[in-house]
């Protein structure tokens, strides 16, 4: 999963202000949450290449099986996904995500 940057959301109100436009509200509020959507997955792929681990959602894993890993639990966002060694994956969660080199993250 490739992360596309998406400008601050400052910038919008700058130029806003410069050319003398109204802020419209509803489009500043997209902009936030794309921005900060960025800014949680970024964190991810760092703590991912930290630790050398890959992220697989956890709607990819049965129920049984968040209880399990329920100690590789990690918050991005509303998101929550489970970190597993990227040498040493469980088998019955490499035959859900059929893992391809490099790749850090399994929605």
């Amino acid at each position: 999963m490739q992360v596309d940057t998406v400008p601050n959301p400052e910038t919008y109100i700058h130029q806003c202000n410069f050319y003398g436009r109204t802020i419209n509200p509803v489009k500043l509020n997209l902009r936030w949450k794309e921005y900060t959507k960025q800014i949680y997955m970024k964190q991810l792929i760092q703590a991912c290449k930290s630790t050398g681990r890959i992220a697989v959602h956890s709607g990819l894993l049965s129920r049984s099986e968040r209880d399990r890993y329920g100690n590789q639990r990690y918050y991005s966002e509303k998101k929550v996904y489970y970190l597993f060694p990227a040498d040493n994956i469980p088998l019955e969660i490499y035959c859900k995500i059929s893992p391809e080199k490099g790749q850090l993250i399994y929605d």
